[in-house]
């Protein structure tokens, strides 16, 4: 009887190391584990360490104002990649939404961008903000909106609807324009009849601070 109680003891002595060592295996692995991950770590390249700051970014979101104080130089940039993208769109002009991928879709950098070339008369545009098809043109290609816009002219007067063609705009915007005296013309019946002189006075205006 007591050699079984000696035998059991020695089992379970046995099974007690093993499982000591099962634990310091597990140990060093794990120890091994974590050393592995802070060389990895060390080791990310300057574009991971950007995506890894970006990613920080998103988990603690600024305001775009903020964005923009914290990078002052980023407003410049976005306004020469924006001057450029409208300079080459030539006569055609370009719309809000054709600048938006220059700034990653940040609507509030595309509006500041907008702003301060169009302060320093770089940029203009051929309706008001409030139009929702306004163009926006480069002073470089303000002669040749210009003589594109005259081309289409006819010899006559003109009515709202051959207006608003020539000048890419809704018929909306001509009445207001009318409204507001700044195309004269007369009635006849129930329409309105542009002159052409006052039509051609008017596309020559454009891009002027005046416009």
């Amino acid at each position: 009887m007591t050699g079984m109680t000696s035998m059991s003891s020695v089992n379970e002595l046995i099974t007690a190391k093993d499982a000591l060592t099962s634990i310091a295996t597990l140990a060093d692995q794990l120890g091994q584990a974590a050393r592995n991950a802070a060389h990895g770590l060390a080791a990310i390249p300057p574009a991971d360490t950007a995506t890894r700051t970006g990613i920080q970014t998103e988990l603690n979101p600024l305001t775009a104002e903020q964005r923009i104080h914290r990078a002052p130089t980023q407003i410049a940039n976005d306004s020469e990649h924006i001057y450029n993208q409208i300079n080459s769109a030539g006569a055609a002009g370009t719309t809000v939404s054709d600048l938006a991928a220059i700034t990653g879709h940040n609507a509030y950098r595309t509006r500041r961008a907008l702003q301060d070339l169009e302060a320093a008369h770089r940029i203009f545009r051929t309706t008001t903000s409030g139009s929702p098809t306004h163009r926006w043109y480069s002073d470089s290609n303000r002669t040749a909106l210009i003589n594109t816009m005259r081309r289409r002219v006819p010899t006559h007067d003109l009515t709202v609807s051959e207006a608003a063609a020539i000048l890419n705009v809704p018929e909306q915007r001509i009445r207001d324009m009318i409204k507001a005296k700044q195309l004269a013309g007369r009635t006849v019946g129930r329409a309105f009849i542009i002159h052409r002189k006052a039509l051609l006075d008017h596309i020559q205006a454009i891009g002027t601070p005046a416009q």
